[in-house]
């Protein structure tokens, strides 16, 4: 009886399951990346993944030097991370230099076709996958306009409205503009 049970937690550990870690690839700082990491984690526990329970995130920061990337992807593939999840091009080029196999998710890739990261975006092939920010077509046609606080954040909401946007911008005048509010981030955003 009592080798069963010093054996029991032994037979409990192997029927559960190892937790997913995942690489996080930055070129910034932590503090430049927070609300990435915040909306990561918040989509991953609506899953059923939950950091520090079935969940472990590995950061590595560039601190806006690109040139610390290829080190940071390859410590992840050296670690046999489960998937590495990367911020932009240049973090996605690193991933993919430091393995051929473990998946990458890309989450603001601006054109990986044009960048030759992935085929095509309807089949990327490879190990590559994600979401692509296509800002090369739509950058040039948006604003974004922050408030650093909630009172800031209350004001502009209601006193910049895409008339308003007409009036300081008078070359938007005649263009169609759709106006976007983003309050977790305390953002406006007009295409145009």
């Amino acid at each position: 009886a009592a080798a069963a049970w010093l054996a029991w937690p032994a037979r409990a550990q192997s029927t559960v399951a190892a937790p997913a870690r995942v690489g996080l690839l930055f070129v910034g700082s932590p503090e430049q990346r927070d609300e990435i990491d915040r909306n990561l984690l918040a989509g991953l526990a609506e899953l059923g993944y939950v950091e520090g329970r079935n969940l472990v995130l590995e950061r590595g920061y560039a601190y806006s030097d690109p040139g610390k990337l290829p080190a940071l992807a390859q410590t992840f593939a050296a670690g046999k991370v489960d998937a590495i999840v990367t911020t932009c091009t240049p973090t996605t080029r690193a991933a993919r230099a430091a393995s051929g196999s473990i998946p990458i998710v890309m989450i603001a890739v601006s054109d990986p076709v044009a960048a030759a990261l992935v085929k095509s975006l309807a089949e990327p092939g490879g190990n590559i996958t994600g979401r692509s920010s296509q800002s090369n077509d739509i950058v040039p046609k948006a604003l974004g306009v922050f408030a650093r606080s909630d009172a800031g954040w209350a004001w502009m909401r209601q006193f910049l409205t895409v008339e308003r946007l007409r009036e300081l911008l008078p070359e938007v005048a005649p263009l169609p503009v759709d106006r976007y509010e983003l309050p977790a981030i305390r953002s406006l955003n007009f295409v145009i």
